[in-house]
């Protein structure tokens, strides 16, 4: 029995080292054009991201920590939302979960009917203490995390991609002083969800900033947004752009009139791009060449270096 459950662990240990060098695996997933940022991230930091699995024996524990955005550190920021990391999770029930108490249920029962069979031996006990709340824990666990994954996999949301450029005024006379301001203040990424969620009257779990880069011109936010009757649509959010602009503005202890707010639609469904500016012409080359002006694997760049093209 002993040999028996050190297998069922070391069995799911090495299923999740499998997974995260297969191919087919963790790989497979990241594919995907939505993932392009994590994939850069995971390419980036391999060896970190492979350590954490060695240690913690699982791939969706260590997708959960490095998405944590811990102390707004890169290491802990991949860039997958709340809501995409809900979709790895039958990756837990699958290499976790089920291989591991699949067969200690299977063992349980089997203690329970050599039991029933040899029962002039345990004195006419089929289940004592432990293997009883052995039975339900395991029973329980499998039971909680098939409903849950089939509950997560079944509500999926219709979501946006959005990116807002901000940027400092061009002939603003403090230029460095305000880019130095935003940099600063780029841990915010809850109380930037909270108060772009406010702007649009939605709960705040409905925006989610994944990832916050750095710019020479000021910074990029990735949005996450499922969709809502108050936000489906590119519309939505130009109506808004201004009060984007001076929530942003508060956020970064700068003046309104110091940024300019650029929303960049990144979702197949919306191709258009909006300043808060209104009398601002926007050149969708030069703004796609601004977008890219970012270091999403280390965004704590030497700010001298940075600045100096400013």
């Amino acid at each position: 029995g002993a040999i028996l459950s050190s297998v069922f662990l070391i069995v799911p240990y090495f299923a999740n080292l499998l997974y995260v060098l297969c191919p087919c695996g963790l790989p497979s997933l990241l594919a995907e054009p939505s993932y392009a940022e994590s994939r850069v991230w995971m390419i980036a930091r391999a060896k970190v991201f492979a350590l954490l699995v060695v240690i913690s024996g699982g791939v969706y524990a260590s997708l959960t920590l490095v998405n944590s955005k811990m102390f707004g550190v890169s290491l802990f920021t991949m860039g997958l939302s709340k809501r995409q990391l809900l979709q790895f999770t039958d990756i837990q029930v699958k290499l976790s979960i089920l291989l591991e108490n699949l067969p200690q249920l299977a063992l349980q029962l089997s203690v329970i009917f050599n039991r029933y069979l040899n029962s002039h031996i345990y004195e006419g006990v089929l289940i004592d203490m432990v293997t009883g709340m052995s039975l339900i824990s395991s029973a329980l666990l499998i039971i909680i995390g098939i409903i849950s994954t089939c509950i997560i996999k079944s509500q999926k949301s219709d979501d946006l991609e959005i990116t807002i450029d901000v940027n400092a005024v061009e002939n603003s006379s403090d230029k460095k002083k305000i880019i130095k301001k935003i940099h600063s203040c780029l841990g915010l990424r809850q109380s930037i969800s909270r108060e772009i969620s406010l702007v649009f009257g939605v709960e705040e779990d409905v925006i989610e900033v994944p990832r916050i880069a750095r710019t020479i011109y000021g910074c990029k936010i990735r949005l996450y947004i499922a969709k809502t009757d108050q936000l489906q649509k590119i519309e939505d959010m130009k109506k808004k752009a201004k009060d984007i602009a001076v929530v942003l503005s508060y956020l970064f202890r700068v003046k309104e009139k110091d940024i300019v707010v650029f929303v960049i639609a990144t979702s197949s469904d919306m191709i258009q791009a909006v300043s808060s500016s209104n009398n601002l012409e926007v050149n969708m080359t030069n703004l796609r060449q601004l977008s890219n002006n970012t270091d999403f694997c280390n965004p704590r760049l030497d700010e001298d270096d940075e600045l100096s093209s400013g």
